[in-house]
């Protein structure tokens, strides 16, 4: 096997193979996508060349292509196969997980080209109750918005934002990016089930980047207050700072008037929120 392998085309003198893996009556190339669509005649390119391979040296050609979006061809000229990353992590998650295999594992769910796996009996549960506890969550947030918006300001209302947040963040939440004319972001909502399988929760957030000032009197408070956030993480180099308090959802699960204890918790950690900020 080899790897970035230039070969010379008539109209091309820069065609460069991922891998190139071959012996005395085959060849065939690899070619990896992960973050990029195919190239300008990128496919169409490599064909080129396993047909110079196939009629000077006489060689069985193949061409295989790993993409991690569902990105379908049609090559006739060669025998053609593509796959996605995904089937490469289900194929090592199957094996003995060695080291080495749980940190290309690893590597790969870092990459978001680990994929996701089939439907379930349980999707099935889920998507047909999705609607139900959507609007569950959406009352909750619409009680409390007001509580936000005395504290904070107006949260951010447009694009349904909320629902954009599940796919990208694994939340449901309001929030907004100022707070006293400063680029302080206040969130709160539902954390939903992560791969981990935490369980729901509920969060109140500061977040604030650029400003290490602010990270160290956020780290400060964590460590010397007696009201402190739940938790708080920093990264001194970026100035940025997190501080939240969370709670799970099933602690509200057997409470009489369970909606109004869910958003007086969310109106008491708001209310901290906006009085740490304040004598900061």
């Amino acid at each position: 096997m080899d790897s970035q392998v230039p070969f010379s085309l008539p109209f091309d003198q820069n065609c460069i193979i991922d891998l190139v893996f071959k012996n005395t009556s085959s060849i065939c190339f690899l070619e990896n996508k992960v973050a990029s669509e195919e190239g300008k005649r990128q496919l169409e390119r490599y064909v080129a060349v396993l047909q110079n391979q196939k009629s000077e040296m006489k060689k069985e050609t193949y061409l295989r292509y790993c993409t991690k979006l569902y990105d379908p061809k049609k090559i006739k000229e060669c025998s053609f196969y593509q796959f996605r990353w995904q089937r490469i992590y289900e194929f090592f998650d199957k094996q003995e997980k060695t080291d080495l295999i749980q940190a290309f594992l690893e590597l790969l769910r870092g990459e978001n080209i680990a994929g996701v796996k089939d439907f379930s009996i349980e999707d099935m549960m889920t998507m047909k109750g999705i609607y139900s506890v959507i609007t569950k969550m959406d009352e909750i947030l619409d009680l409390t918005k007001g509580t936000f918006t005395e504290l904070f300001g107006a949260p951010y209302q447009r694009d349904f934002e909320r629902l954009k947040q599940i796919p990208t963040f694994n939340r449901y939440s309001l929030w907004t990016n100022r707070y006293n004319g400063q680029n302080i972001e206040i969130m709160m909502g539902f954390e939903l089930e992560d791969e981990e399988q935490t369980p729901p929760l509920l969060f109140v957030q500061v977040y604030r980047k650029k400003d290490k000032e602010f990270a160290d009197k956020i780290e400060q408070h964590y460590e010397e207050s007696e009201d402190k956030f739940d938790f708080y993480e920093f990264e001194n180099d970026e100035g940025k700072a997190w501080a939240w308090y969370e709670t799970p959802l099933i602690n509200f699960l057997t409470m009489e008037n369970q909606k109004e204890q869910i958003v007086e918790w969310f109106s008491e950690r708001l209310k901290k929120v906006k009085y740490t900020l304040d004598t900061l």
